[in-house]
């Protein structure tokens, strides 16, 4: 069969590293920055992830050293695209170039210029023992063996949506986006709630990369990430800057993916590099469809100077 719950469970993990990606742009965008640098720091927490896992073992520290990469080059980010305020689609393009660029470097440094996929494989993350849940209907095949990096991208959503409809903190990031100069009049410090926001998604954007490094492939190459950043950038939109819908976007992008290995089973008279292509297909599609329709936070991608 083509559709069944071990598809279901396939796209789970396959859109977790995009999930990810797509709820830290969704954060820095819920406080008027656009991170189109995404894929960079997609790209930069695979390879710490990576390279701190093999060297460690440990797949905890690998994951930190993931996210505190993103949160790192975040940073550098945020003080470009809100201190400086320069162009932040310049900016992100450049860190994406950037990330490709230093990541590669890092990776031939490391583990040598002519070393394949091999010289960076690490040992299969672990999975979760749902022998316990496999027997309940629906949820049981589709939980049962996800890594619990998989299981935290169904929670990561509730968490983001409580902080930002009912929290202050998520109250001002909002206002931000929606006027900066109105928050700034309300006693709202712009600058600090934008580098706080990009911070906080640069480290989501670096745990995509290191689920992607860790838990899908189990090592890192050069522009592993192949565009991912981009689409997580289509599913916020899709997603109408909204955690849970941006979570069922990535979740249908990843069915598309998962479904590209049945359909090469079929053995069509179609190039399989139409398969493979289908998750970017389908968000072309899907952004076709809803133009128009989405509409950005007010304040979303201008630079805010207090007069």
């Amino acid at each position: 069969m083509l559709f069944d719950f071990g598809l279901i469970a396939s796209a789970l993990r396959l859109a977790t590293p995009l999930a990810y990606v797509a709820l830290g742009a969704l954060i820095c965008e819920r406080a008027g920055v656009i991170n189109v640098g995404v894929e960079g720091l997609m790209l930069m927490g695979a390879l710490a992830a990576n390279v701190v896992t093999a060297l460690t073992s440990s797949f905890v520290l690998g994951v930190l050293a993931g996210i505190l990469a993103g949160m790192i080059f975040g940073l550098m980010l945020a003080y470009l695209t809100v201190v400086i305020k320069a162009d932040q689609l310049v900016v992100g393009i450049g860190f994406n170039i950037f990330g490709l660029g230093l990541s590669s470097f890092c990776r031939e440094v490391i583990f040598g210029v002519q070393s394949g996929p091999n010289a960076s494989r690490t040992e299969p993350f672990p999975v979760f023992d749902g022998s316990w849940i496999g027997s309940v209907p629906v949820i049981g095949p589709i939980l049962a063996s996800q890594t619990i990096l998989s299981l935290g991208v169904l929670i990561a959503p509730l968490a983001i949506g409580f902080v930002l409809w009912r929290t202050g903190p998520g109250l001002a990031a909002r206002v931000v986006s929606e006027n900066a100069r109105m928050a700034d009049m309300l006693g709202i410090n712009v600058t600090r709630t934008r580098i706080l926001a990009v911070i906080i998604g640069s480290g989501l954007a670096g745990l995509g990369g290191a689920d992607l490094a860790l838990a899908e492939v189990n090592y890192f190459i050069t522009n592993m990430t192949a565009g991912r950043g981009y689409i997580a950038l289509a599913a916020v939109v899709l997603g109408r800057w909204n955690p849970y819908a941006t979570l069922m976007i990535c979740l249908v992008l990843g069915v598309a993916d998962a479904s590209q290995f049945r359909f090469q089973t079929l053995q069509l008279a179609v190039p399989p590099q139409l398969w493979v292509s289908m998750p970017y297909i389908v968000a072309f599609i899907l952004l076709l469809g809803s133009r128009g329709q989405a509409i950005a936070p007010a304040d979303d991608g201008k630079p805010y100077t207090r007069n």
